[in-house]
């Protein structure tokens, strides 16, 4: 390294105090990779200390005498890992604490790690992860990195401001100071520190923060990229967006190429709108990327050969495009997305067309067709341009769908082969059953709903609803051992084509002679969770000879009132209400994952059930009782303190459910009713959590009272960027309430008891849902289990359950000062992680010698 950079203190010193020969070695010799290859192994050099940006020019099997290569100064691939396997040590330290404060080697390696941790901490050394109040946070959880130990520095020479500013008092050892390093890392549970860039390193282009180094670990992972450095750029408009400069191997590879393979790994908003091929990533002196050397983006690889506009309207359309997207010299054929296009873009391009060009085109014409061709095409064929009871409508062909259904169905298309929009159940029947009657019930109950009978067809080109006058149906019966059983529950739930005549499934499983299971299985679409208790209800009540009421009106009557209500005042009202608390940058949930977030989402999930202890219940029940607010409040409350903790973020969305069923009228009906609230909080760290509940309240009261405009009509006007890999407004669902029970059936001589069902699941990344019974709170936590590991979401739970501790305790403690950690992890975080103190004998070398001479 050169003499200016901090890496040949190590490189020297190590060297000679180890009575090792240094090798200095010229600089025409590291500027040509295959000279410094022969010159490694004609010098019988044994060990290396290389940035990971010079070290992928380099071939491993050229080099035969190395032992050790130190990769430090910037990020290690796990491809670079994989070629140079034993040999590799991974090592990381600001100049402040002598150069190296953290090593991880080879044999830590793990092939699920997407990035390569930077280690555990050197003999004498500590490292704390902490939050913006110097707290430890936890395992798995982003903070800025501090060290401690022998290796740091008095402070920069001159400059007492900047020394007291970066360090600081040890809040953990006293008397000792701490570098405050501006780095971003987490604690991995076996001890090992994963960095993950610099704080001051994230971008946040259209409203998403993100981190440059994810992306260039993720493409670093492509066969065909050699070195990569991802870049925030600006157009012609001052709007930001990603550029990646990407050195390839022999294999050539267009841009096209490149985006399939992101948009499997990465979300839409992290794909780079350029990629920019070069012989070499421009360094310093010191073996850093040079950002100053890079070159704009003018000469990005393309899709295909530039074609050249021809006709008049394609000329305009050029011009138009280029406005929009503030770019040069676009083709005819070049793709609007690929030149780094998004949804608001393509909006703002449809208003720019009716302005110019006074056609009205859809933005779907610009998705089924992103080139200028394919639009100008499209253009020269068109034209220069109160609550009273719910009435019973006549019986129609097709009746117009709710707005549930209408976004349920346009999500489930998308993803037509999931299931995640099953609503499945299964009942014991201990005892006699009589099967026909059984059947019988079934069948009449189907009849007795609409929503049973119903399927949905686009009628020129608008989703309605169909209800079939009458539906055969059988119910098929097995006999199954217990263990049949659970692998057909494994396979019961199956994708429901929406355009069949019944959207319910259910089977009757004879397991032994006096107990059945009975499988249930119904789209979304046309139930939710009152239903599936009212369809049980209902069923119990048939089976034992009972009658039910007559329905007032059907669901397809309250689907016509609800569309007719959208027109109303009252609903105006609600709608600029929805609208004032959404009016600012919608905050993206920076939630800490185990795994890369997919670029589309697959639903995949698991639950895990836990407790709150009847002390601490009790606690929370007075706590509500002195503040008037309910269960649900509080916990909602700590839910976002816990969030706030785990994202160091001050505006949090999280949605909780509502029933729908504000109207009478449905309260019997079967159908998709519920409704979702997004609850907007804001737990800034210097508010008290009485000061912050007392918030909430007021928040979710006002939310109550507007909770008849739709969620879906609310994302609609919003005119979200849709991200494939996130759901729209929030990822995290939170809600008080009786939750995966079904109803209490009392059928004649039978026992009726729900059957185990486990849901592999997860429609948002995290769904916490609690119920407050007796003197205890039960709660499950549902989770994609693409994104977290079982371990983190325990965590996730007991950090809750602290949170609840500490505010049930000291209601009126700061934010900033609740802590999330047990006394058992922080003694892990604080301790056990840095257990790294080593005694070197105090005596000169020749002593030392003689003193081993004098034993053999």
């Amino acid at each position: 390294a050169s003499t200016s950079f901090d890496v040949s203190v190590e490189e020297i010193w190590v060297s000679l105090l180890s009575g090792t020969c240094l090798i200095i070695i010229p600089n025409h010799i590291i500027s040509d990779h295959n000279t410094f290859e022969i010159f490694i192994n004609e010098s019988k050099i044994s060990n290396l200390l290389l940035p990971p940006t010079y070290m992928r020019y380099l071939n491993y099997e050229n080099v035969d005498n190395l032992k050790h290569v130190i990769a430090a100064g910037s990020a290690s691939s796990p491809e670079l890992v994989n070629e140079w396997n034993e040999k590799y040590i991974n090592g990381y330290g600001p100049t402040e604490t002598t150069v190296i404060s953290t090593t991880w080697r080879y044999e830590d390696y793990r092939k699920d790690l997407s990035l390569i941790p930077i280690g555990k901490p050197l003999s004498n050394t500590q490292i704390y992860i902490l939050n913006e109040s110097l707290q430890p946070q936890p395992i798995g959880v982003p903070g800025e990195m501090y060290i401690s130990g022998v290796g740091v520095a008095r402070g920069y020479l001159n400059r007492p401001g900047l020394t007291a500013e970066k360090f600081i008092e040890n809040p953990f050892i006293s008397g000792t100071k701490m570098y405050r390093t501006g780095d971003l890392a987490r604690w991995l549970s076996d001890g090992n520190i994963e960095f993950l860039g610099r704080i001051d390193h994230q971008v946040k282009i259209r409203g998403y923060r993100i981190e440059l180094g994810e992306i260039e670990a993720i493409l670093l992972q492509h066969q065909s990229i050699q070195d990569v450095v991802v870049s925030e750029q600006l157009n012609m408009q001052g709007e930001n967006y990603l550029c990646a400069y990407v050195v390839m191997k022999d294999t050539e590879v267009n841009v096209s190429s490149l985006k399939r393979y992101l948009n499997k790994k990465l979300p839409q908003y992290m794909i780079p709108s350029f990629f920019i091929e070069l012989d070499c990533i421009p360094l310093t002196s010191n073996g850093k990327v040079d950002s100053r050397e890079l070159p704009k983006p003018t000469e990005a690889l393309r899709a295909q050969e530039y074609v050249p506009p021809t006709s008049d309207l394609e000329k305009k359309l050029v011009k138009i495009w280029e406005e929009v997207l503030g770019i040069e010299n676009l083709g005819v054929t070049d793709s609007f997305f690929d030149q780094g296009g998004h949804s608001l873009g393509a909006i703002r391009l449809m208003s720019e067309l009716r302005q110019e060009l006074q056609v009205e085109v859809p933005v779907r014409v610009l998705f089924e067709g992103p080139t200028i061709q394919s639009l100008a095409q499209y253009i020269e064929g068109q034209t220069i341009l109160s609550v009273n009871s719910i009435p019973k409508v006549p019986i129609r062909a097709f009746y117009p769908t709710s707005s549930a259904q209408k976004r349920i169905y346009v999500l489930q298309q998308m993803n037509p082969e999931l299931t995640h929009y099953n609503i499945p159940s299964g009942i014991q029947l201990d005892g006699s059953l009589n099967k026909e009657k059984f059947t019988k019930s079934l069948q009449q109950l189907i009849q007795r709903h609409d929503s049973l009978r119903t399927s949905f067809e686009l009628v020129e080109g608008e989703l309605m609803q169909k209800v079939c006058s009458s539906v055969t149906f059988n119910l098929p019966h097995y006999k199954m051992t217990e263990s049949q059983v659970q692998e057909r529950i494994r396979r019961f739930a199956q994708p429901f084509d929406l355009n069949e005549d019944s959207l319910l499934r259910a089977e009757l499983i004879q397991v032994e002679e006096t107990k059945h299971i009975f499988l249930l299985d119904m789209h979304h679409i046309i139930s939710d969770g009152m239903s599936a208790n009212i369809f049980l209800e209902e069923l119990s009540k048939l089976y034992n000879g009972g009658t039910l009421a007559d329905l007032p009106i059907q669901y397809t009557d309250f689907s016509v009132w609800q569309n007719e209500l959208f027109q109303s005042a009252e609903i105006e009202k609600q709608k600029q209400y929805w609208l004032e608390v959404m009016s600012e940058d919608i905050p993206l949930l920076e939630l800490p994952t185990d795994y890369n977030r997919p670029s589309i989402q697959k639903f995949v999930g698991n639950r895990i059930a836990f407790e709150v202890d009847p002390e601490t219940t009790e606690g929370l029940k007075i706590l509500t009782k002195q503040t008037g607010t309910t269960l649900y409040m509080a916990l909602l409350a700590a839910y976002n303190v816990l969030l706030a903790k785990y994202t160091n973020q001050t505006d949090v969305i999280v949605g909780t459910p509502v029933a729908g069923r504000t109207h009478s009228d449905v309260n019997s009906l079967i159908g998709m009713f519920v409704n979702t609230l997004a609850m907007r909080n804001y737990p800034s760290q210097n508010k008290s959590f009485i000061q912050f509940l007392n918030e909430v309240k007021d928040n979710a009261l006002q939310a109550y009272e507007n909770q008849d405009y739709p969620f879906e009509e609310l994302v609609d006007q919003l005119d979200l960027e849709r991200d494939l890999s996130r759901n729209p407004l929030f990822d995290t669902m939170f809600g008080v309430q009786d939750f995966g029970d079904l109803a209490q059936l009392t059928m004649e001589g039978i026992n009726v008891q729900p059957y185990d069902w486990p849901i592999p699941i997860s429609k948002f990344d995290i769904t916490v849902a609690l119920k407050g019974e007796g003197n205890k709170i039960s709660g499950e936590i549902e989770y994609r289990t693409d994104l977290f590991k079982a371990e983190s979401m325990e965590r996730f739970i007991q950090h809750f359950i602290q949170v609840i501790k500490e505010v049930v305790l000291a209601p009126e403690k700061l934010l900033r000062d609740i802590e999330i950690l047990s006394h058992e992890e922080k003694n892990q975080l604080l301790i056990d992680f840095n257990q790294t103190e080593a005694d070197y004998p105090k005596k000169p070398i020749h002593l030392l010698f003689e003193e081993q001479v004098e034993k053999t």
